[in-house]
């Protein structure tokens, strides 16, 4: 029989008076060790912290982490019972352990400092059609000062509730735009009286996956580390397609708080992005939302692309990576466009086709036709086009075909290029000139 010991989120809350155990008499102890049975309350405080959302689930045989003052790793507890508002916890510890700190789930559980800081790690989750929160990422921690104290478990994180307002949708990746980071390793300050307090997280983004794909409409939560964040941008994930939102929902997430994010599939403020470049369109908005890609994201161009009648923009900045397979950018015009102003990113074996014209900008500020100003990793980009300029005013400029400017921020960070190669012609016709100019053909200044 399952019984519910956690309820409206993230504390533990039987909400059933039956009892069920586990044998325990021909369970090993390890040498040097003794059996503990620790008795925990429920926190009735918290069980509104989903509003009317469903209740999170534990079996009876789920796993606990117990640090204790005798060992450096957490011991394996276990779940044996639940009755009314107590539940217990059955493991082994070592010999002359006083002190006790159990976490949930056992598989986030990463380290405790014997006094007041346990490190758990708030990773990303699943979910179901039906099933609105992934129980194990329901961090809760308790405090048993001796093995006869009888703590309450309390939850260490904030709730995102957000929902899906279309079919099809399996993964959604929610980010903070500046400030606070929602995942990752939380440092979390217990004691014996109050609340717990949780922060130092340091990953900007969680996701939340639904392999069947979400309901549509229906309300989903992401636990994250509680902290003061300043908005969101979300990534709604359909095959190689996704959908980005901004929402201007902010302010500080308290432990057991919940924000509200709304529809995170719909708006006026929804972008389309694209991971699969496969013709002229794709392109163009990839380089529209180039700026929104994060540095772990990574977009592929399926095959060549033909620009023919297409009029570039070009893309403000890029952080991701760009992996152009082998690709060819054909019938390409540029008069004084580049790709992308600025790059730190990474781009990979793609050509510019000898079927592209390229023409300077006549008055060009730090120039070049794939990234102007670049500070990322660039492998096997090579251009077969012949660039012209005519009537040129030139200044303390760098000009290229390929890259114009790559300068590190600082002397610790490294700019890659190689096997990069320009066979196109390279005319450069000014009327006037001022200041130093450099002038390359794969680069104009490194």
């Amino acid at each position: 029989m399952k019984k519910v010991i956690i309820s409206a989120a993230i504390a533990i809350a039987a909400l059933v008076s039956c009892q069920k155990e586990i044998a325990t008499d021909e369970v090993a102890v390890k040498p040097g060790y003794v059996e503990l049975t620790l008795t925990a309350q429920s926190d009735a405080d918290t069980k509104s912290s989903l509003q009317n959302g469903k209740e999170v689930i534990w079996e009876v045989g789920e796993k606990v982490a117990v640090f204790t003052s005798a060992s450096e790793s957490p011991e394996e507890f276990t779940v044996m019972s639940v009755e009314g508002t107590n539940v217990k916890i059955w493991g082994s510890v070592p010999e002359g352990a006083t002190s006790f700190v159990a976490a949930y789930p056992f598989e986030s559980a990463v380290s405790w400092d014997k006094s007041a800081v346990v490190k758990m790690n708030v990773g990303n989750q699943a979910v179901t059609a039906s099933q609105n929160v992934d129980p194990k990422a329901l961090a809760s921690v308790a405090y048993f000062a001796d093995a006869s104290a009888t703590p309450t478990f309390k939850n260490t994180l904030a709730l995102l509730k957000f929902t899906v307002g279309v079919d099809g949708v399996k993964k959604v990746r929610i980010s903070t735009e500046s400030a606070g980071a929602l995942a990752g390793e939380v440092s979390v300050t217990v004691s014996p009286d109050d609340a717990p307090v949780a922060a130092g997280a340091k990953t900007a983004a969680v996701e939340v996956a639904c392999e069947e794909g979400f309901t549509k409409d229906a309300a989903y939560y992401a636990a994250v580390a509680p902290g003061a964040y300043t908005g969101f941008s979300v990534r709604t994930y359909v095959d190689a397609n996704v959908k980005l939102l901004y929402t201007e929902a902010a302010g500080e997430i308290k432990r057991n708080d919940v924000l509200v994010l709304g529809d995170i599939a719909t708006g006026a403020k929804v972008m389309d992005m694209v991971f699969e470049i496969t013709n002229a369109e794709d392109l163009a908005l990839f380089q529209k939302n180039a700026d929104k890609y994060k540095a772990d994201e990574v977009v592929k161009i399926a095959n060549d692309i033909d620009l023919a009648g297409v009029t570039l923009t070009s893309a403000e900045s890029f952080a991701g990576t760009l992996d152009g397979q082998g690709h060819s950018i054909k019938n390409w015009t540029s008069e004084g466009v580049s790709l992308f102003t600025t790059c730190e990113g990474t781009l990979k074996d793609f050509t510019l086709d000898a079927s592209c014209k390229l023409t300077f900008p006549q008055t060009p500020a730090n120039f070049a036709f794939v990234a102007s100003n670049f500070t990322g990793t660039a492998t096997g980009i090579v251009n077969n086009a012949d660039a012209s300029g005519s009537g040129m005013t030139l200044g303390a400029v760098r000009l290229a075909v390929l890259f114009g400017i790559a300068n590190a921020p600082t002397t610790s960070d490294s700019i890659v290029i190689e096997n990069c190669a320009n066979n196109g012609k390279v005319t450069v016709g000014v009327t006037s000139h001022t200041g130093t100019t450099y002038v390359g053909t794969v680069v104009g200044s490194m």
